[in-house]
This record gives C-alpha cells, sequence and structure tokens, in this order.
C-alpha cells in the first residue's frame, strides 16, 4: 500500500484564477483524463502493472508564480497562470506487491534492502527524466512490525540505462527477540547440561550416556521444529551452522562417554592382571552399603562400584582422558560461541546506510 505522487510543468497549458491554496485548485477528474499525464512502469512488481488515472487519482494545481496577464479582451476577467511555471500535482493510492531478493546467509541477523523501482513509459531520459522532488519519500506506516524493523528509506534516480529510472530503497532489521529465547537461549542451557555430565564419576556410564543421549534427542526435536519454520535455501544460514554444532557437540559427549567407558574397562584389566590372580579375586568382591544401593544395568560389568574414596585412587588414565574430554568439550564451545556472536553482533548493529550503499554498489556492477 504505498502512494505516488507525481508533479509536472506542461508549458501547453495555461490557468486561470488559481488559489494559493493547492487543495482548492482540484481538476475533475472528467478534464484530468484529457490531459497528458506521465505513465509509470512498475519495474520489479508482482505481475504487469503501472500507474493509472481514474476517479481515485486527486490532481490539484501548485500556484508557484505569480499571475502573468489579465486578458482585457475577455468578457470576463481572470487571472491567467502559464503552465510552464505553475506545476500539476498527481497523486493515488496503489496496492501492489514487488518482488525483493533475500540474502538470509546471517538470518536470523540479518538486514534487508528491498526496492520498488519506476520508469516512464514511452520516454527515454533525452526527453524526460525523474528529478528527486525534496526528500523524494516519506514513510507513514508503523515502523516496527511483526518480524521486521523499518530501518532508513531513500528514493534515487538512476540515468544508467535508456529510460529514467526512480528507485525505492528500504532497509529493514529482522527483529530476534524470538530467536533469541525461542532459540539460543535454550540450546545455550542445553549444551551446558551437556557440559556437566563430565563432572560425573568415570565409572557412572550409565548415567552420562543417559543424560547425553536425552539431550541429544531433545536438541534434535527442537532443531527439526525450528527448521521446518524457516525459509528453504541452498545455502547454510547462521542459526543452521548455530543448530549443527549444538547438536554434534552432543554427538561428541555421547561418543565420548563411550569411549570412556573402553578406558575404564581396559584400565581395569590391566590393574587386575598387575595384582595378580589373588588380588583379582579380592577386588571382584564388592561391597554394597544398603542406603546406597543402585540397580543393576547392563554396563556394570564394565565398572567397579565400590568405596568413592577408594574410587579416587584408581583409573588414573581414564580421570586424565575424561579431564582431557572436559577441555576440548568447553574449549570447543566457547570458541564457537565467541566467534558466533561476533560474527552476529557486527552484522546485526551496522548501518543501514552501508547496505544501501552495497547495493548502489551491485546496481552499477550490473
Amino acid at each position: 500500500d504505498f502512494y505516488i505522487n507525481l508533479r509536472w510543468y506542461d508549458g501547453r497549458l495555461s490557468f486561470k484564477d488559481l488559489n494559493a491554496q493547492t487543495m482548492l485548485n482540484s481538476v475533475p477528474t472528467s478534464a484530468l483524463q484529457r490531459l497528458w499525464t506521465p505513465e509509470l512502469d512498475f519495474l520489479n512488481a508482482l505481475g504487469p502493472s503501472g500507474s493509472v488515472v481514474d476517479s481515485m487519482s486527486v490532481c490539484t494545481i501548485v500556484m508557484e508564480q505569480d499571475p502573468t496577464y489579465v486578458d482585457m479582451a475577455e468578457s470576463w476577467e481572470y487571472y491567467g497562470f502559464k503552465g510552464s511555471d505553475n506545476a500539476i500535482n498527481l497523486n493515488r493510492e496503489y496496492y501492489q506487491a514487488f518482488a525483493c531478493e533475500f540474502d538470509l546467509y546471517y538470518y536470523p541477523f540479518d538486514t534487508q534492502v528491498c526496492e520498488m523501482e519506476f520508469s516512464i513509459q514511452g520516454y527515454t531520459k533525452d526527453f524526460m527524466t525523474f528529478v528527486k522532488d525534496h526528500a523524494g519519500i516519506e514513510y507513514l506506516g508503523k515502523r516496527d512490525l511483526l518480524e521486521y524493523q523499518i530501518q532508513e528509506e531513500e528514493l534515487y534516480v538512476s540515468n544508467r540505462k535508456e529510460e529514467s529510472r526512480a528507485e525505492v530503497k528500504i532497509v529493514f532489521r529482522r527483529r530476534i527477540e524470538y530467536h533469541l529465547f525461542g532459540v539460543f537461549l535454550q540450546q545455550k542451557i542445553l549444551v551446558i547440561i551437556g557440559f556437566l555430565t563430565f563432572f560425573f564419576d568415570v565409572t557412572n556410564f550409565t548415567d552420562r550416556v543417559m543424560t547425553s543421549l536425552t539431550l541429544m534427542l531433545v536438541v534434535a526435536t527442537v532443531s527439526s521444529s525450528i527448521q521446518s519454520t524457516l525459509p528453504a535455501t541452498p545455502y547454510l544460514k547462521m542459526i543452521d551452522i548455530w543448530m549443527f554444532v549444538s547438536l554434534n557437540l552432543m554427538v561428541f559427549s555421547l561418543i565420548f562417554h563411550t569411549m570412556l567407558l573402553y578406558r575404564v574397562h581396559k584400565e581395569n584389566k590391566e590393574t587386575e592382571a598387575r595384582r595378580g590372580s589373588s588380588s583379582a579375586t579380592a577386588t571382584t568382591q564388592v561391597s554394597v552399603n544398603p542406603m546406597k544401593s543402585r540397580p543393576t544395568s547392563p554396563f556394570s560389568r564394565f565398572v567397579r562400584v565400590g568405596d568413592e574414596s577408594a574410587q579416587d585412587e584408581e583409573l588414573p588414565k581414564s580421570r586424565r582422558f575424561n579431564a582431557k574430554g572436559k577441555w576440548v568439550y568447553a574449549g570447543t564451545t566457547l570458541l564457537f560461541w565467541f566467534v558466533f556472536w561476533i560474527i552476529a553482533i557486527v552484522e546485526f548493529y551496522r548501518e543501514p546506510d552501508a547496505y544501501i550503499k552495497e547495493d548502489l554498489v551491485e546496481d552499477l556492477s550490473e
């Protein structure tokens, strides 16, 4: 929904008794349809369209100069005004959709530039050109929309091609409140919970793997539901990279805990082999505190349950391996978060003028 306001001079016309109040100099539709009016093409509109003159058009004469003469030969006295000095103003409202190419690589931190392109129909730039009038464009609606926020709008006149063109560029930035709390904060919490599994005892494989597996399923479910609402693109968006890394951190923790189980089982065998057959027989006796009893699991034959103070002195290689995994998980996560948010913040807070300049450079290169 937009208004087009055209103003031009026609030296072939003359006007009588104009008023300083422009609204009092209205032109009836019947008279307007007999006048020459510029016809515009909407170049990137969806479907063939252009400007029209009908009952919805509002035409007025703008008195810009004093009357030039009074024709005394006429039976009625009047003030005369030249058409070359006093403009004709034509205004009409249009309801038209325009095509806009989106670059969603930085989604949801992206800022888009959409264009509305107009040209004068039937005339080359040698005969008729656009001239920017005052500010050229005025935005009248709300700037905070459902998904976007209007940042800036600008009108540019281009005479690079055969016909004169007017290009309206509108810069709008995506609102990220929903994505911050609905995607990034939730998955950050899940990734932190995944890190806490490294603090479980190295012999507690059941809790480690069940927690990691549950987290992985939750992240996969959340990512799948989010993906269904995102626009399809042949390239990865920033939110795709975020969800991919978050899911694979859970996969890494699950694989690591499985490798840790193997290391614990292997180290137990080496310890028992060193102690000999008598020591091995002694260590296979499990002391269970009735107050701390827990259900058995399929993995209990791989681990040794006993006094915690004794376990702290055992399995040194497995504990060092767990510490390394803890640092790898934390370091990879923090490095990714740092790089990701630096790129996101820089892109999100770029000045709107920078996007318009980039768009103008692309236009010149075409």
